[in-house]
């Protein structure tokens, strides 16, 4: 089970195909995901308004103490890459789809700190 409050140092995604689709966010002190006893994730991060803003609870399990699953979404799946003390870093594939042009496959990492 995972637990405490983890505060959003970077997001970034990576699209080998396109580096143009690249996204780099920096964390700020609003950005975090907070994991609760009773197995359920606060996402917060973004800006507030603006597209890619992420304000919501879920419900989520963990597979193998190697994988977050989120009960919103259960297609989603957060490989854990790094779990320390003080650091925690998620990645999991995404697809980029831009109507009539194409579609690009990229891998998105997330790393926190507590």
């Amino acid at each position: 089970m995972l637990q405490y409050k983890w505060s959003m140092v970077g997001y970034n995604i990576n699209y080998p195909t396109d580096s143009s689709a690249d996204l780099v966010y920096t964390g700020t002190d609003s950005d975090y995901f907070q994991f609760f006893p009773d197995d359920s994730l606060h996402q917060q991060f973004g800006n507030q308004g603006a597209p890619g803003y992420f304000n919501f609870t879920t419900g989520y399990s963990l597979s193998n103490n190697s994988t977050i699953i989120l009960k919103i979404n259960t297609n989603e799946h957060f490989t854990i890459l790094t779990l320390t003390d003080n650091t925690l870093v998620l990645s999991n594939p995404v697809t980029l789809t831009i109507v009539g042009v194409n579609s690009y496959q990229g891998t998105r990492v997330i790393t926190f700190k507590k």
